[in-house]
């Protein structure tokens, strides 16, 4: 990216502009100078900055460290070295700086969250719910951005653009950072686009050829001597900076407040699988609407009118009998987090967490059947001839390519930490399983297997969990039994995507044939990860293989949604 900034910088100066080629040269390296301090306050000073601007402390960070500072760098190198070469005079200096400062960090505010957001904008799903909310709420904004600049229209009906606000904070909201960052760029765009030429300062500006070098926008303006005779009125300026002071107000409001949606419901969705998993509720009384409780199954099970607090205690637990022949009962540890003028609770917060003596020696031995299961997943992923293999080839590396042997070395590491640890938990989600799929494929690719690995998954299908190594025993599969093309090139395709029912839907393609032996019978990896997931995940999930045509073979694995269970 840098190379590419720096080249197309000095092409444009060599093309347009008159003044001394060496500067050309040198210019461009404010540009270089101002990425490489974002990138290293950024991933220096924030450790645990996450490019991916998923949070919304990284969003803060982002926009209180990238844009100000190396911005305010990169305007002094260029305008100190215009200066130097008496192209601009010193009662130019400041201004120069100051609208090149505010107008490069506005751009980087608003661009540079949509270029890292949406690299994989060709793999998007525009059919699915958030999809079809970010095409509703991106015309929405437009017909606002049409009412608002348009003075054509009589003022009532030009002001009933702030009816529209409404609809797009919703629209932030449902949408996510994703949904924010789209609006907040539209904004920027129609903002200059619909603005009108006889009303706002910076269309004029536009107009005046004389003043066109005062646009940080049109940088390579500035270097012509022509464009920079004049500094323009100060109004004009005041109107340039105006404008850009609102596009950043926009801007610093709207992805906060998307990246804060994704992160609350992120979270939701969390405590929601916690709860399911534990088989507990959170619930919440208030006085004006009473009682709800969140999981459906939990409220069925303790009737509509359960104790579950005593109104005189500030926090405690209480038993709450089950109203089913489950023979669950369930302990609900509450709090009062508001209360009246007299000291009466006006809103309470609290868990339903099940319990069952009579089942304790069911769970013992269903958790010691998990265990057993565990330990045969990791021995069967840790066997002696995987590990053997590995060496053998480190060791040809060693001597052949150093270099590869280092990353292998790395590779193998990763590779065999990542199942030990996947057997501290249950269940594991499908990221971290295809990152583990990842390295396991780079690590056959290295001992000279020639591996195409494509996986797609829809948005909605990337929050399923699954027993640990459940896809890597599939994988594994397709490498040690899957038909190869002429070039000698296996192929595999990983698609995950979630039905109607909520169901995870887990196919693996590759080239070969369901043996004979097979059918009836089969093989050891697949009889463990059919038992994993009727112990671990739930009894109905299933994988199977098919032969789905003459040269092409599906593992398929359905799992069914926790939360519908």
């Amino acid at each position: 990216m840098l190379l590419g900034v720096y080249t197309g910088l000095v092409l444009t100066h060599y093309f347009r502009s008159p003044s001394p080629s060496w500067i050309g040269y040198v210019l461009p390296m404010g540009n270089i100078l101002e990425t490489g301090l974002a990138w290293w306050l950024l991933n220096v000073f924030i450790q645990r900055f996450d490019s991916r601007l998923a949070r919304v402390s990284d969003v803060g960070f982002f926009c209180l460290l990238a844009p100000w500072i190396p911005s305010l760098l990169s305007a002094l190198f260029a305008q100190t070295i215009l200066y130097s070469n008496n192209i601009i005079p010193v009662d130019r200096f400041a201004s120069e700086v100051l609208v090149y400062w505010l107008g490069n960090a506005t751009g980087i505010i608003i661009l540079t969250p949509l270029i890292l957001v949406w690299r994989d904008v060709l793999k998007y799903q525009w059919s699915l719910q958030k999809g079809r909310q970010i095409i509703f709420m991106l015309s929405v904004g437009l017909l606002g951005l049409f009412l608002y600049h348009n003075h054509l229209l009589p003022n009532y009906i030009r002001t009933s653009y702030v009816l529209l606000i409404p609809i797009l904070a919703w629209g932030v909201w449902s949408t996510g950072f994703r949904g924010a960052t789209l609006l907040s760029t539209l904004f920027a765009c129609g903002y200059f686009i619909m603005d009108s030429p006889t009303l706002r300062s910076h269309s004029i500006i536009l107009k005046e050829r004389n003043l066109a070098a005062n646009i940080a926008f049109a940088t390579w303006h500035r270097f012509e001597p022509p464009f920079n005779k004049f500094l323009p009125p100060p109004s004009m300026v005041a109107g340039l900076l105006e404008q850009v002071g609102i596009l950043a107000s926009i801007s610093l409001t709207v992805l906060p407040l998307g990246a804060a949606s994704d992160e609350l419901r992120q979270k939701a969705k969390q405590d929601d699988l916690v709860m399911q998993a534990l088989g507990a509720s959170f619930w919440s009384w208030t006085a004006k609407d009473g009682l709800r409780i969140q999981n459906p199954m939990v409220a069925r099970m303790i009737g509509p009118h359960p104790l579950l607090f005593k109104a005189n205690e500030g926090t405690g637990s209480i038993n709450v009998p089950s109203m089913t022949e489950s023979q669950i009962d369930f302990n609900s540890y509450w709090a009062v987090t508001e209360k009246g003028t007299e000291g009466n609770p006006l809103v309470v917060t609290g868990i339903l967490q099940g319990h069952a003596k009579s089942m304790s020696h069911l769970e013992s031995n269903k958790k010691s059947e998990i265990d057993n299961l565990k330990v045969q997943a990791l021995r069967a992923h840790l066997n002696p001839h995987l590990i053997f293999n590995c060496l053998t080839g480190l060791r040809s590396m060693i001597k052949t390519n150093p270099e590869l042997a280092r990353d292998f070395t790395s590779r193998l590491a990763r590779f065999l930490r990542a199942v030990v640890d996947s057997q501290s938990s249950t269940l594991i989600s499908l990221t971290h399983e295809i990152d583990i799929c990842l390295d396991y494929v780079a690590l056959e690719t290295m001992r000279g297997k020639e591996i195409d690995f494509l996986y797609e998954a829809e948005q909605q299908g990337v929050c399923i969990f699954l027993p640990p190594l459940s896809l890597v025993t599939l994988v594994e599969n397709a490498v040690k039994h899957g038909q190869r093309d002429d070039s000698g090139k296996l192929s595999i395709d990983l698609l995950v995507r979630k039905d109607r029912l909520g169901r995870g839907i887990i196919t693996l393609r590759h080239g070969g044939f369901v043996r004979e032996k097979q059918k009836g019978r089969s093989p050891g990896g697949l009889s463990l990860l059919k038992q994993q997931l009727k112990t671990i995940h739930h009894p109905d999930s299933t994988v199977e293989l098919l032969q789905i045509s003459p040269n092409l073979v599906e593992a398929r694995m359905e799992l069914i949604s926790l939360q519908s269970s």
